[in-house]
């Protein structure tokens, strides 16, 4: 008994020193608390490493989808109208876009030399807009145009338009709504295709 005493003395400290020369054998001595902090704050560091923060402030949910569609049909007239928007809502304020249009219009007539016949006229372009939300529901737009003309009876033309127009919007979904609004071209060019009276329009926005 006595020997075997001063033996387990000997091995523990043979034990101890192997321990303290090797880096892969270590005793836990952190209580378990701080051995909790210890993991979380390890297992953050992880997981922020694997993830990378990203910087870019573009937000593909502030997409706006919207534009024009319209058509009418008489005795003697035709129209057709297509202006998609693609937009871009930076705040509750603010949002700016750009689109492209096309309109078709036809007017019948008849004349007294050649009988019956018709002007056609085509307008395809682009366009750019802003637009100011102030207060909710209260939407104020500016919207510079530009259009080739092209048709039947009349002379080919680069037409500009420059509309600016103020109406409501009715939120509809997280992003989007129904807007009527009211325009006035004031660039008031002959072959406008909005003529030179103040117009209305009726749509939809919606985003993803």
């Amino acid at each position: 008994m006595k020997t075997f005493f001063p033996l387990v003395i000997l091995l523990f400290s043979v034990l101890t020193i192997k321990a303290q020369n090797n880096p892969y054998f270590h005793y836990d001595t952190i209580p378990a608390s701080n051995r909790s902090v210890q993991t979380a704050t390890m297992r953050q560091t992880v997981s922020t490493q694997e993830t990378p923060v990203s910087t870019s402030k573009f937000d593909k949910s502030k997409l706006l989808f919207g534009g024009t569609f319209g058509f009418g049909w008489g005795s003697d007239t035709r129209s057709l109208n297509i202006s998609p928007q693609i937009g871009y809502q930076f705040n509750q304020y603010v949002a700016a876009g750009l689109g492209i249009g096309y309109s078709y219009y036809r007017y019948d007539y008849y004349d007294y030399d050649w009988g019956k016949d018709k002007v056609t006229q085509n307008y395809l372009g682009f366009n750019i807009y802003g637009q100011v939300n102030p207060i909710r529901y209260i939407a104020l737009r500016v919207q510079p145009e530009i259009y080739s003309m092209w048709g039947k009876n009349i002379p080919s033309k680069t037409v500009p338009c420059f509309l600016v127009g103020a109406g409501v919007t009715i939120p509809a979904g997280r992003v989007g709504g129904v807007s009527m609004m009211f325009y006035y071209d004031v660039a008031q060019n002959d072959y406008s295709p909005y003529g030179k009276e103040i117009f209305y329009s009726i749509g939809y926005v919606f985003g993803f």
